[in-house]
């Protein structure tokens, strides 16, 4: 499972980050020091987990929350007890008092797994993307997302290449096909979403970047933004027939 970490204290960052290495189903993909910096790693990163402190300089937690376009599983944090009324009142899934010990921390993790399941079965209730509609020579067709190889951006909208090298055009908008195709597609950087079983692998540099190669030769620059997350998706997820 993902997980954010923001506190303004690095040692609690610390503290928190080695508690965590004893549950290795958790992997820390990111940190943040302050609420700017939290609504951004938040939104880019897209954890399923953030611990987040209540009180830091300039932007509260809490203060943080409406400004999150992805909204995962919140754990507060704080040294004092009386934000807890508010934290569960902002939906939170649990509140630790500083500085957090095992077992508590225990406690709070077996929560966040209930209720990732709990998600994970809504998320079963709800279909995937099985076709796209696509214009092909002034008609329109249905393709089968099982027999596509990735989408491009075109303009406002993308354009599909299929197993068979076939490319049509779709009204569909990236944005809405990268939150509603199926785990098996990811979106590498603006401008393609690719499916799993098309890349060869991926290569890291010491710039920070990273590129793809795809089974057909093609190399593709992989945001730097979404590389850690790529990581997990890449390594984590199984392809599904």
């Amino acid at each position: 499972m993902r997980v954010v970490l923001v506190d303004d204290e690095r040692a609690a960052r610390g503290a928190m980050k080695r508690r965590l290495h004893a549950f290795p189903e958790f992997t820390v993909i990111a940190e943040a020091s302050d609420g700017f910096e939290a609504i951004a790693v938040i939104n880019s990163q897209q954890p399923e987990l953030v611990f987040l402190d209540v009180q830091m300089p300039l932007l509260s937690g809490f203060e943080v929350l409406p400004y999150l376009k992805h909204k995962p599983m919140i754990v507060f944090c704080s040294a004092h007890d009386q934000y807890a009324v508010q934290a569960f009142e902002e939906h939170a899934l649990d509140y630790l008092l500083k500085p957090v010990d095992a077992e508590r921390l225990a406690k709070c993790l077996a929560r966040v797994q209930r209720e990732r399941n709990h998600r994970a079965l809504i998320r079963l209730a709800a279909r995937h993307l099985e076709k796209v509609v696509c214009h092909a020579g002034g008609d329109n067709r249905a393709i089968w997302i099982s027999e596509v190889r990735n989408f491009r951006k075109v303009g406002r909208y993308a354009e599909l290449t299929t197993d068979e090298g076939k490319s049509y055009l779709t009204d569909l908008t990236m944005d809405y096909l990268q939150t509603n195709l199926d785990d098996r597609f990811f979106r590498v950087n603006r401008s393609l979403i690719l499916r799993k079983d098309c890349i060869d692998g991926y290569r890291m540099k010491r710039s920070g970047s990273a590129t793809l190669t795809t089974d057909d030769g093609e190399t593709v620059p992989l945001s730097k933004s979404r590389i850690k997350l790529f990581r997990v998706w890449f390594h984590e997820h199984t392809i599904s027939d």
